[in-house]
């Protein structure tokens, strides 16, 4: 018999899957323009991978559609909010992928989340603060304000303190702009 929770699980990796192979599938035909942008006798390879690259953007960047889940989200749709909560804990690398992130976290800062999807945040924000600067991390700043917890503070702390000079300085940024 297989519980609510374990349901969840399922659902939640085959989004996982799904926006993995999506950005995947974007890197791949993002790669296959730049290898053959300049190379004449490979216009036409080029030409089709710009097309198929264009065409099916919207429905690889974000499962079920980059429009359709945007706006469902907006509209505050439980399960655009969760696939929004995948997205970051999976944080997909691909063209515009940071816009999108950006996008989650601002309209994910106007929910009253659930205190399982407050704990799946603090760990995308903890993830991208141990790992790397990006376009985001300011937008993850005040998310973290938003949802601060001793916890999460902690955390933050304990990599302010760490051993990764990077990661140090990300962590004190994050805390720096959680305080009021």
């Amino acid at each position: 018999m297989t519980t609510t929770r374990g349901v969840d699980a399922i659902r939640a990796a085959r989004v996982a899957d799904a926006i993995r192979e999506g950005a995947r599938r974007l890197s791949d035909l993002r790669a296959l323009i730049y290898e053959t942008h300049r190379q004449p006798d490979r216009r036409a390879e080029w030409s089709r991978a710009c097309e198929q690259f264009h065409r099916s953007y919207d429905r690889s960047a974000f499962p079920g559609g980059l429009r359709a889940g945007m706006a469902n989200l907006e509209a505050g749709d439980p399960s655009a909010r969760d696939a929004a909560i995948t997205f970051l804990e999976v944080d997909p690398m691909f063209f515009r992928s940071g816009y999108i992130k950006e996008k989650i976290i601002r309209r994910i800062k106007h929910f009253d989340l659930a205190p399982r999807e407050i704990d799946r945040v603090h760990s995308a924000i903890l993830q991208v603060v141990r790992n790397r600067w990006c376009r985001e991390l300011r937008s993850y700043r005040t998310l973290a304000r938003r949802l601060s917890d001793p916890r999460l503070k902690s955390y933050l702390q304990h990599l302010a303190d760490g051993g990764d000079p990077e990661a140090r300085k990300r962590a004190a940024w994050v805390l720096a702009g959680m305080e009021p």
